[in-house]
């Protein structure tokens, strides 16, 4: 029985020689137990002290730091739907005046120009909305014929829209702040100030290069006012500066050189006004090629083919 038990393989013999193996090797273990250091040469093998990072760059932001994180983010777009709240609400006011008659369509005009310049003034609201009320404000004042007080509405949206980064495709403050540019010019131009004018149009250009369409109405009127004074060659120069925005706005630069052909063509220069035309079918030409836009190939053909200069120049 015992020999039974103590057979190879079983636990009963395992575990006798693993118990053996224990108290044989008892004597090498406690030999090999380390020896104390002394003090001087435990500062050698001290490890040192590691540093944590402050709490406040690791640990997560408090909830009041959150939701402040969270108002700040959306202070902008805030911003901007306010403003495009408040110009619908003006919007709406100038909209229900035109159905007025009389003295009463005149009053609620005036009262909606004043709604457009209060956000025009709030400086709460986005750049694109105060930019583009101050605008409407001054084309409501103009047509009302308070010139003083539309000149200095259209003034604010150049000043506020010139350095503008505009936040909207549709409305931004450039655009608006060139036309109100503009319409300095023509304020000028209708009061037959003629250098004044000449600078007011030039400075579209400077203030608002990106705003292909304003440039190009600028250089135009610019040019039809040189043509009127005689300076035919910086008129041709003007006209130059239309065929270069071709790339930009075709239909308007096609427009624009029609005007400053008719002006030169209307004072005799019939060799001058050619030469715009010219200079233009050659800015056209490549938007025009084999593949380009069939539907904008059409619209430019349409309008080359309308040109008012062509009955003063005897062309078919």
């Amino acid at each position: 029985m015992h020999h039974h038990l103590m057979r190879a393989g079983s636990p009963a013999r395992r575990f006798g020689l693993i118990l053996g193996l224990g108290l044989s090797l008892a004597p090498l273990v406690a030999a090999a137990e380390p020896v104390p250091l002394p003090v001087e040469h435990k500062a050698a093998f001290r490890l040192p002290a590691r540093k944590l990072p402050a709490p406040a760059a690791w640990l997560p932001a408090t909830r009041s730091s959150k939701s402040k994180d969270k108002q700040q983010s959306a202070s902008v777009p805030a911003d901007i739907e306010r403003g495009r709240a408040a110009l619908t609400a003006a919007a709406a006011q100038r909209q229900a005046a035109y159905k007025l008659d009389g003295q009463a369509r005149e009053a609620g005009l005036l009262a909606a120009a004043a709604a457009f310049g209060q956000v025009a003034d709030d400086q709460g609201l986005s750049v694109d909305a105060r930019v583009e009320a101050a605008f409407r404000a001054g084309e409501l004042l103009r047509a009302r014929g308070q010139g003083p007080q539309a000149a200095q509405r259209f003034g604010q949206a150049v000043h506020q829209g010139r350095d503008a980064k505009p936040v909207s495709a549709h409305a931004s403050a450039a655009t608006f702040g060139a036309r109100a540019q503009l319409e300095l010019g023509h304020a000028r131009r209708r009061a037959d100030q003629l250098e004044p004018a000449l600078a007011a149009y030039a400075e579209v250009r400077a203030f608002f290069a990106g705003q292909a369409k304003q440039v190009g109405q600028a250089a135009g009127w610019r040019a039809r006012l040189l043509v009127r004074d005689g300076q035919l060659a910086q008129a041709e120069a003007e006209a130059a500066v239309l065929a270069q925005l071709v790339s930009e706005d075709p239909l308007e630069a096609v427009r624009c050189a029609d005007a400053v052909a008719l002006a030169l063509a209307e004072e005799g220069h019939e060799d001058a006004a050619r030469r715009v035309l010219t200079l233009l079918d050659q800015q056209l030409e490549p938007l025009l090629a084999e593949g380009a836009d069939a539907r904008l190939v059409e619209r430019l053909g349409k309008a080359r083919g309308a040109l008012r200069v062509t009955l003063s120049l005897g062309a078919p």
